[in-house]
């Protein structure tokens, strides 16, 4: 039977579930190409690809994000990139909605506030005093000396600011997990906490209760800041500039004094009480589901022609 776009790409996600939303993305963009669905691909990403590789997360993040083209039942095409103003598209036709992590990220604190589940390894009383540094790391490019490094900045932190205590559930890939237990496990320091991994609900009660962030995931960048935690980059680039340039994040790198140094400014300035405060974050404030869904149907109803961004 005759089926809408919509309809084949919701039986495509529920035969195969990719792993990663980047992923997801990618697979949406390629079979909305073979369903004649209004997702369409863009000829930048093949030039990606050649100049990149076909596996770098930046392409697969690209297909999606950065490289895209809406068609209409009438043959007229838009282009959407991140530089939409400067491919020429007017401010009418542009709706800023905001990312959707913050919509499930703000459900799952509400859960969170309900539930108040367990953080393994982290006692209740550690999790309240809102006096936590949380560490996440597993960045390919971070492996080996880069890593340590940071482990090593930890270390230093955790001698400095003995009434912190500093916590990484660490990822499981072996590369991770043997840099950061030698320098970091096997109680190294009374208060720096090697934990595994955590499921969300309890990593979201963690993250809102900490002074800090410390991390090279980008994910997590735009998660932070509606909770007020500041964060350090430990990256050279990060693709989250909304948040440097809003000064909720420092990029610091991987060098140990630099990590040291920033962390410990804001770690000298903490103010619990100031800290439980939600924070304004850049990157959406919980209704960008609502916003895309207005922005889709304005586009179905009047067509493409005839869509005005402002108006949604």
């Amino acid at each position: 039977p005759e089926q809408r776009p919509g309809e084949r790409l919701a039986r495509c996600r529920c035969m195969q579930r990719p792993r990663d939303q980047d992923n997801y993305t990618s697979m949406a963009s390629k079979v909305g190409t073979k369903a004649r669905s209004p997702i369409r691909e863009f000829d930048l990403i093949r030039t990606l690809q050649q100049r990149h590789g076909r596996k770098s997360p930046s392409v697969i993040r690209g297909i999606g994000d950065d490289a895209a083209v809406v068609t209409s039942g009438t043959g007229r095409w838009s282009v959407l990139t991140t530089d939409l103003l400067a491919e020429g598209i007017p401010d009418a036709r542009i709706a800023v909605t905001g990312n959707t992590v913050v919509d499930a990220l703000l459900q799952a604190h509400a859960a969170v506030r309900r539930l108040r589940p367990e953080v393994p390894g982290v006692p209740d009383p550690l999790v309240e005093s809102r006096r936590l540094v949380l560490i996440t790391g597993h960045r390919r490019e971070n492996f080996g000396g880069p890593l340590e490094s940071v482990c090593n900045a930890i270390k230093r932190l955790a001698a400095r600011f003995h009434d912190f205590t500093f916590v990484y559930p660490v990822h499981l890939n072996p590369s991770v997990r043997g840099v950061v237990e030698r320098v970091l496990g096997q109680g190294a320091m009374p208060n720096v906490r090697v934990v595994e991994p955590l499921a969300y609900l309890p990593f979201v009660r963690l993250l809102a209760s900490s002074a800090l962030l410390i991390t090279d995931s980008g994910g997590i960048q735009e998660e932070a800041p509606t909770f007020g935690v500041p964060v350090l980059v430990t990256r050279v680039a990060t693709e989250r500039r909304e948040a440097i340039e809003a000064g909720i994040a420092e990029l610091v790198g991987t060098n140990e004094g630099a990590i040291v140094a920033a962390a410990s400014r804001i770690l000298e300035l903490h103010d619990p009480a100031r800290s439980a405060a939600a924070g304004a974050n850049p990157f959406g404030d919980g209704n960008a589901s609502r916003r895309i869904v207005d922005g889709c149907l304005a586009f179905l109803d009047r067509g493409e022609s005839s869509w005005d961004a402002t108006s949604s």
